[in-house]
C-alpha cells in the first residue's frame, strides 16, 4: 500500500471511531432526559394523588399554590385531581339498604280444582306445622284470599300466636311465605315503612315478633288496623309544601306473636293458636328453598285466583248467623272462596269460622270488660240460687266474689294485684254502670243491683245458655 493510501485508511478510521463516539454520546444523553422525565411525571401522579384525597376545603387553600409548582393552570389541576376523586354517590347508594324484591309466582298453565286445591294446600301446612285441623283449612283460604285480595272489601289479619317459644309460629310464617303472592317478611318495621311499603309495592306482609314492637305502639296498631279495609289509608303531608297525601294501608298482613295482640287488631284477624308439639306428634322439617312441592302450589293458587276474581268480586256469601259483626267480616272473603271452590269446603268453611271465632280472645280491655259481664252474671245467677232475694250486692262482696273464681285473672288483674272496687267502677262505667248506696245492718254500704246490668247484659253478652261460668 502507498504511503498516501494509509493516510487515507487512517484518517477514514479516525473519523469512523470519533462518529462512533459521537454517537454513543448523544445516545447516553437521550436515555438521560428520558429518565428524568420519567422520575418527573411519577412525582407529579403522586402529588395528584395526595391532593385527590385531600378534603374539598383542604384543598382549595392548596391549589393554587400546586398548580404553580406543577407548572399547570389552576383548571387543568382542578380536572386531573377531579378525575381522581372517588365518583359521589348515586341516589341510589345514598338511600342505602338494599332494593325490596318481591316474587310473584307464575300462574300455573292449565285450570286448577279448587277443591283440590284447599286439600293440598291443607295437607302441605300440616306436614311441617303440627296444628289443628281447623286451623290448618283456615290458613289455606287466608293464602288463597292474599292471591286475590283486590276481589275484596275486607282483608283479615293472619294473627298467629303461641303461649311461648318453640310453637312453630316462625315455621308457619316459612310455610306462608313460600305460598303466598309477593311475600316480605319485616320483623320491627316502623309504622312509616309500614304504609310507605304497602302504598309502594302492595305485597303480603309477615311481621314477626310483634309482641316486641307493637306494645304501647299506638301509630302501629293505627296502621294496620287501617288496612283492614280497602279504603283504609293513612294522611300525611309531604314535600316543602307540606302537600297533603294520603298512603292507602290496604295489604294482606300475616302478624305473629308470643301472647296476644292488642284488642283492635285481634279483633280483625282469624287467629290461629298454636301449642308446643309433643314428641309422639313427628312432622317434618322445613327447609327453605328446597321445598318445589310448595313453589308449585303457589303456582296453582295464582291460577286459581285468576280464573275466579271476577265472580269473587261479585260473590256475597252468607256467614253463619251466630257470629259477631266484626267476626263476619273476616270470614266472608274466606267463605266466598270456599263456596267457589265446592266440594266439602263451604259448609267446613263456616263450622270452622263459628270455631275458631268461639275460641279467640285477647288481653284488650274490651274483652277484659266482657269477660267480667260474663263473670259477674254468673255471680248473680249463683246468689240467687243461695239466697232468694238476692238482687244486690255490695261492691266489696262483688269483688271477693271475683278474686275467688278459679281460671280468671282478677286476682291479679290490678297491675299483679287483686281487683279493687274503685277499679272495678272503673271498668264497668264505660257500660253505664255505677255503683249505689244502700243500708244495710245499720251501715250505708255502696254496691250494684243485679237490674244494673240487664242492659249491658242483654248488649254485650249471648245467652246465659250459652255462656260458661269462670269457676
Amino acid at each position: 500500500m502507498s504511503l498516501e493510501s494509509e493516510i487515507v485508511s487512517e484518517t477514514a478510521d479516525s473519523a469512523s471511531a470519533a462518529h462512533d463516539s459521537g454517537s454513543s454520546e448523544a445516545a447516553g444523553d437521550g436515555f438521560e432526559d428520558e429518565a428524568a422525565a420519567d422520575s418527573s411525571s411519577s412525582e407529579d401522579e403522586t402529588t395528584f394523588k395526595r391532593l385527590a384525597e385531600l378534603s374539598e376545603v383542604e384543598y382549595e387553600r392548596v391549589r393554587k399554590a400546586e398548580a404553580e409548582n406543577l407548572g399547570i393552570r389552576v383548571n387543568v389541576l382542578d380536572r386531573i385531581v377531579g378525575s381522581l376523586r372517588p365518583a359521589p354517590p348515586t341516589e341510589e347508594d345514598a338511600r342505602g339498604g338494599q332494593p325490596i324484591t318481591l316474587v310473584k309466582p307464575e300462574p300455573w298453565p292449565e285450570p286448577v280444582n279448587g277443591a283440590e286445591l284447599i286439600r293440598d294446600i291443607t295437607n302441605a301446612i300440616r306436614r311441617y306445622v303440627r296444628l289443628a285441623d281447623a286451623a290448618a283449612v283456615a290458613v289455606a283460604l287466608w293464602i288463597l284470599h292474599a292471591h286475590i285480595f283486590e276481589a275484596f272489601l275486607i282483608s283479615p289479619r293472619l294473627a298467629i300466636l303461641s303461649p311461648m317459644m318453640r310453637c312453630g309460629k316462625t315455621t308457619l310464617l316459612r310455610v306462608v311465605t313460600a305460598l303466598a303472592p309477593k311475600p316480605l317478611a319485616a320483623a320491627n318495621i316502623t309504622s312509616a315503612a309500614l304504609f310507605r311499603t304497602i302504598e309502594a309495592c302492595r305485597p303480603t306482609l309477615l311481621l314477626d315478633e310483634a309482641d316486641t314492637f307493637l306494645a304501647g305502639n299506638e301509630e302501629m296498631r293505627g296502621v294496620i288496623n287501617a288496612g283492614h279495609s280497602r279504603d283504609g289509608q293513612v294522611i300525611r303531608v309531604v314535600g316543602d309544601n307540606f302537600e297533603p297525601r294520603g298512603f292507602s294501608t290496604w295489604s294482606p298482613m300475616v302478624i305473629a306473636a308470643i301472647g296476644q295482640l292488642p284488642g283492635t287488631i285481634q279483633d280483625r284477624s282469624l287467629v290461629i293458636s298454636l301449642r308446643r308439639r309433643l314428641p309422639g306428634e313427628p312432622i317434618e322439617r322445613f327447609r327453605s328453598g328446597r321445598t318445589p312441592e310448595l313453589d308449585e302450589l303457589a303456582c296453582k293458587a295464582a291460577r286459581w285466583a285468576a280464573d275466579h276474581a271476577e265472580a269473587l268480586q261479585q260473590a256475597d256469601p252468607d256467614a253463619p248467623t251466630n257470629l259477631n259483626d266484626r267476626a263476619c267480616d273476616n270470614w266472608r272473603p274466606l267463605l266466598g272462596i270456599a263456596d267457589c271452590a265446592g266440594g266439602p269446603w263451604p259448609s267446613a268453611a263456616r263450622a270452622i269460622a263459628i270455631e275458631l271465632s268461639q275460641s279467640e280472645g285477647s288481653d284488650d280491655d274490651d274483652d277484659w270488660g266482657i269477660m267480667l259481664l260474663v263473670d259477674i252474671r254468673s255471680i248473680f245467677e249463683e246468689a240467687k240460687a243461695a239466697e232468694a232475694k238476692a238482687g244486690w250486692l255490695s261492691s266489696a262482696d262483688l269483688v271477693a266474689r271475683l278474686v275467688a273464681l278459679s281460671g280468671r285473672p282478677w286476682s291479679e288483674a290490678n297491675r299483679g294485684r287483686p281487683i279493687t272496687s274503685a277499679w272495678l267502677a272503673r271498668k264497668l262505667r264505660p257500660f253505664k254502670i255505677s255503683p249505689s248506696a244502700q243500708r244495710k245492718d245499720e251501715k250505708v254500704l255502696r254496691g250494684y243491683a243485679r237490674t244494673d246490668f240487664d242492659d249491658a247484659w242483654a248488649r254485650y253478652l249471648p245467652a246465659p245458655s250459652s255462656l260458661k261460668p269462670g269457676i
